[in-house]
């Protein structure tokens, strides 16, 4: 629904938690009410990468078509991968 539902703190400790695994955390935003900085706020690369948060953030119109960004989230993850399998054309 775009806006954190964990609160802040926990937020927080999620996401140094992610980091320490050298992870990523990807924010999906669903619908039109979303809140997109607050999704930038949740949107961490990975440790080292380059890519900005905006990247880690991705937006479906509604649940019902959440199937519309299914191809940009395997795309952010793949490319997130440090051996990054699916190559460049992922």
């Amino acid at each position: 629904d775009g806006v954190n539902n964990v609160g802040s703190n926990r937020l927080s400790s999620i996401r140094a938690a992610v980091q320490t695994r050298r992870g990523a955390l990807i924010a999906i935003g669903v619908g039109n009410a979303i809140d997109r900085n607050q999704l930038l706020s949740i949107a961490t690369p990975p440790p080292g990468s380059l890519r900005p948060p905006s990247d880690f953030v991705l937006i479906a119109p509604s649940f019902n078509e959440i199937n519309t960004i299914i191809n940009q989230l395997i795309s952010t993850v793949c490319l997130s991968l440090p051996t990054n399998p699916c190559g460049a054309s992922c």
